[in-house]
């Protein structure tokens, strides 16, 4: 058994995410989401993006990006890894704590519970669908790719899009269900409540999310490649 002080060979690339299946990916989306990290002091977050780097910086200067740290380190760096996923943006800046993506859940459990629970009303139905999808435009702006650049034309269309097709679709299926929820009640007034908070809420994401991320498909992201499998693929810089 290895000590906390004894030396290991260590690269960046062997704690890289598998996202080769389903199981995998849903797991590293759970680490990045997980809700324990929106609990977590700004300063153990920077002190982690400051461990990162710092040893990102000695990989990069030696051979092969493999270094020799001791098991205590490599412990701090994956945790330093993790924090910085959950709450920074791919610069390493924090991000504004409600718009982190381990935010996502404890942010959407009062906006949900109020889409489900409040009395079936156009006023709050317009509300809470305004709530829910201004949220998740500072969620998409604040987790957006830096080397995209964004015009404010686009952020303001990006996010009228999203909110006038959250708008459009719950406004729709209310004025449709106003007949039933009128004499509803407990269960059946929850299940049709769910029914029209759900299905705008869904439609709207996909067209937030769209939207607001419009410019990284139109003017494209810095992407790099992996030297070793370029050198494999003799593929030319």
């Amino acid at each position: 058994m290895s000590k906390p002080t004894d030396t290991i060979n260590f690269s960046f690339k062997e704690i890289e995410p598998n996202l080769s299946t389903f199981d995998k990916r849903f797991m590293h989306f759970f680490g990045v989401t997980n809700p324990i990290n929106f609990f977590v002091d700004d300063k153990e977050v920077e002190e982690g993006v400051i461990l990162v780097n710092k040893f990102k910086d000695l990989a990069s200067k030696s051979e092969n990006g493999t270094i020799q740290i001791t098991v205590e380190e490599k412990t701090k760096i994956i945790r330093g890894i993790e924090l910085m996923n959950a709450s920074t943006n791919d610069t390493g800046q924090l991000v504004f704590k409600p718009f982190r993506m381990c935010g996502f859940v404890p942010v959407n459990i009062p906006i949900l519970c109020g889409i489900v629970l409040s009395k079936p009303t156009m006023l709050n139905t317009i509300f809470f669908q305004w709530l829910n999808q201004s949220y998740n435009a500072g969620l998409n702006f604040g987790n957006k790719n830096s080397t995209c650049e964004y015009t404010d034309a686009e952020l303001f269309k990006g996010y009228v899009a999203a909110v006038g097709s959250s708008l459009s679709v719950a406004i729709t299926l209310r004025k449709l269900t106003a007949g039933v929820t009128k004499t509803a009640t407990g269960k059946k007034l929850l299940l049709l409540n769910t029914l029209v908070g759900g299905t705008a809420g869904a439609c709207a994401s996909f067209c937030n999310t769209y939207f607001m991320r419009m410019a990284e498909t139109e003017k494209g992201i810095d992407v790099f490649a992996d030297e070793e499998l370029t050198k494999k693929a003799g593929v030319s810089k």
